[in-house]
């Protein structure tokens, strides 16, 4: 696994991934990763219509936003949680692994 730290000394964003079609098998993964640091995070924002980003089995600080995934202003770039072994988003977004 990895080990991002951030240094954010107010808001900012782990990933910022871009994907041309959504049949583009691109994107980032995290994997037994950990996620800490300083200030406020978005684990993504999206760059694009079709982002993709997976965070699986991984520390985060309490760092994290609640909303998760910043949209750049536009509401068709969502965030979905397909599958967590949290209970639910808001369990998701705490410290812990995920």
């Amino acid at each position: 696994g990895c080990h991002v730290h951030a240094i954010a000394r107010l808001t900012g964003a782990v990933t910022a991934q871009n994907r041309g079609s959504i049949l583009d098998d691109t994107g980032f993964s995290f994997v037994k990763c950990k996620v800490t640091g300083s200030g406020a995070l978005y684990l993504g924002r999206a760059w694009g219509p079709f982002s993709r980003v997976v965070f699986a089995y991984t520390y985060m600080d309490n760092i994290i936003l609640p909303k998760g995934w910043y949209n750049w202003g536009d509401p068709n770039r969502r965030c979905s949680m397909d599958s967590t072994n949290a209970q639910g988003q808001e369990q998701a977004l705490q410290a812990g692994y995920h």
